[in-house]
This record gives structure tokens, C-alpha cells and sequence, in this order.
């Protein structure tokens, strides 16, 4: 049984507000990210590759069909994106929270203080904002 992107993602938070010195050693964050939410984006992606260099390849247009399948795909990818933004603005706030709560009582100064893990999700923010724009997705807010 395979499990959708958007349980997945789901779980993985759960995962982290549950035990977060567990999730922090294991990478849940970036595993989230790996498994989760990349490998649909890059499919969205291959598929509008691929709808594009159908439509190019030939001195014809789509097909009616071939063009409603497009924008079904450029809407569910639209969708996506969105999850993935709403999702990794609700995983920074949680970072946030987790990482001030587990904070070591001299205020976290010590010498081999890593950066903040939920400066990770702005990162990855940015390549969501970046594939909704390279790929001109309509924002449905």
C-alpha cells in the first residue's frame, strides 16, 4: 500500500512535535522533504516536460485532450505547491516552538551551536516559490 505525499508529510510532522530529539538525530525534517514532497514535485515537473515537448515536437498543437490533461496537471501541481508552502510555513513555526523549548538553559551560546533547523524550510520555501513562478502556476488563493 503506498501512502499519499500529503499523509506522509503529515506524519512526519507528528513525528517531530512527538519526539523531536529523535527527529532532530534522524533528519525527519530533510527525510520529509526527500520522500515527501520532492519526488511529486519533480513528477509534475516530467510531466509538463513532457507535455511540452510533445506539443513541440510536431507542427501540430495539442489535441483537446493532450491540453485539458495539461492544465489538469498545471492545477493539481498548483495544488501541490500550495500544500507544500502551507506545510513548510506550519513545520518552521513548530521548529521554532520545539527548538526554544529544548533550548539549553545558557541560551543555546555554546561554542558548536548548529543554526537553527527551521532555517532549512526557508530555503526550501524559496524553491517552492521558484517552481510555482519557472513553472507559471496560478496562485487559487
Amino acid at each position: 500500500m503506498q501512502i499519499s505525499p500529503y499523509r506522509l508529510a503529515s506524519k512526519y510532522l507528528k513525528l517531530l512535535q512527538a519526539d523531536f530529539k529523535s527527529s532532530l538525530k534522524h533528519d525527519i525534517d530533510t527525510r520529509c522533504w526527500r520522500l515527501a514532497i520532492y519526488p511529486l514535485i519533480e513528477a509534475f515537473r516530467a510531466a509538463l516536460r513532457n507535455s511540452d515537448l510533445s506539443s513541440s515536437s510536431g507542427s501540430q498543437s495539442l489535441s483537446e485532450s493532450d491540453e485539458d490533461q495539461k492544465g489538469e496537471t498545471r492545477h493539481y501541481f498548483t495544488e501541490f505547491i500550495g500544500f507544500a508552502q502551507e506545510f513548510y510555513e506550519n513545520l518552521k513555526a513548530t521548529l521554532q516552538k520545539l527548538e526554544a523549548k529544548h533550548a539549553t538553559p545558557n541560551g543555546g551560546l555554546s561554542r558548536s551551536t548548529p543554526p537553527p533547523r527551521w532555517h532549512r524550510c526557508i530555503g526550501i520555501m524559496g524553491d517552492l516559490a521558484r517552481y510555482r513562478w519557472l513553472h507559471k502556476l496560478e496562485d487559487d488563493a
